[in-house]
């Protein structure tokens, strides 16, 4: 699982978490040790489009996925869970259509989907909102991880970067939470933790660049404009507003859909 939050990106590791807890592999206590650590970007999101696209240079990407790495694995060492995970025998009923159970595995792919990208373009219309206020634009990073890590990118340091890819965003949060709804995690501790990962990556960047040095030059090599500069900030409150009503009616909708199973 702490694999797999690596190679497919964050918020896989949280909605694998609260499959364990529904299986009753896991306790609550154990779920949110591993919420702790099992919330980390992939390589390609961190070499390919921060390390590639925005920099220019797939080495400070390598340094960047090394540096949350290493974060990660000290998260490790303090959140570790006690109690090991419960393996069962799984057992293959004959009976059983594979089809009913590929079409459960697509169902709960697109769920999943359309609401990461729910959070996505709420956060989004929400930077844009606030995008006037000059003096909160790097509070404004803070919102969605790949807006705000090319925003950094092209604003500030590198280690700012490093502690955004470390930290995730609260877009990534609200994900991760929404996966994990089951178990209703402590987002205190959440935070806590990613704060905290965040300030471990860009420690380890900066020891890694002054090992291993590199040049760059952001404004030459990738340009991100996420919104047209004719969009207006009322209608991107008209916009979070109408993400916010459609995320609470598929929420209803999808327990009213687990109730009728």
């Amino acid at each position: 699982m702490y694999l797999l939050s690596f190679f497919c990106g964050y918020p896989i590791g949280a909605k694998l978490i609260n499959e364990l807890y529904l299986d009753g592999k896991v306790s609550k206590v154990s779920a949110e040790k591993m919420l702790c650590f099992c919330i980390n970007p992939g390589p390609a999101f961190v070499i390919s489009i921060i390390g590639t696209e925005v920099y220019g240079n797939s080495s400070i990407g390598a340094i960047l996925f090394v540096s949350v790495v290493l974060s990660s694995v000290i998260g490790i060492r303090f959140y570790r869970p006690r109690d090991k995970v419960k393996i069962t025998e799984y057992k293959t009923d004959i009976s059983t259509s594979h089809y009913k159970d590929f079409m459960y595995a697509v169902d709960s792919a697109n769920k999943s989907m359309v609401s990461i990208c729910g959070w996505v373009i709420l956060s989004n219309a929400i930077i844009t909102a606030l995008k006037p206020l000059e003096k909160i634009k790097m509070l404004l990073c803070l919102i969605e991880v790949t807006s705000g890590a090319m925003t950094a990118a092209e604003n500030y340091s590198v280690y700012f970067v490093a502690f955004l890819i470390g930290f995730g965003g609260f877009s990534v949060h609200m994900q991760v939470l929404s996966c994990a709804k089951d178990f209703n995690p402590n987002y205190i501790k959440i935070l806590l933790s990613k704060v905290i990962q965040g300030a471990v990556t860009s420690a380890f960047c900066y020891i890694l660049l002054r090992i291993f040095p590199q040049t760059v030059n952001v404004s030459n090599n990738f340009k991100f404009e996420a919104v047209s500069n004719s969009v207006s900030p009322l209608s991107s409150a008209v916009l979070v507003v109408f993400v916010v009503t459609t995320l609470i009616f598929m929420n209803k909708k999808i327990k009213m859909y687990g109730k009728a199973k």
